[in-house]
């Protein structure tokens, strides 16, 4: 009987959520069209500056969500999908200051 198999008793099932993931593109393809330029969101020299930015948006779609504002109104998109992208922003910028 083979042993190495991966147990998945009693684990989440991610298979079972929505495309996260397409929500996140979602979110960034937004972000393009707003700010007329693909990824314009990486071309912050200052990572610090960048942390500062991304971060208070990520309190922003998170309290706009916690008041009952499920939706973005200005992307039409989630604002938990907006607070997941800029949580990824924060991420890479804090790996530029590594």
């Amino acid at each position: 009987m083979r042993t190495d198999l991966k147990d998945i008793n009693g684990k989440k099932n991610y298979a079972s959520i929505s495309d996260p993931v397409g929500s996140l593109f979602k979110v960034n393809d937004h972000a393009d069209q707003k700010y007329g330029c693909t990824d314009s969101w990486t071309y912050r020299e200052d990572p610090v500056d960048g942390i500062n930015i991304y971060f208070n948006a990520m309190i922003r779609h998170i309290k706009a969500h916690l008041e009952g504002e499920m939706e973005d109104p200005e992307s039409g998109l989630d604002h938990i999908d907006h607070a997941l992208w800029n949580v990824l922003a924060v991420a890479e910028f804090y790996k530029r200051m590594l």
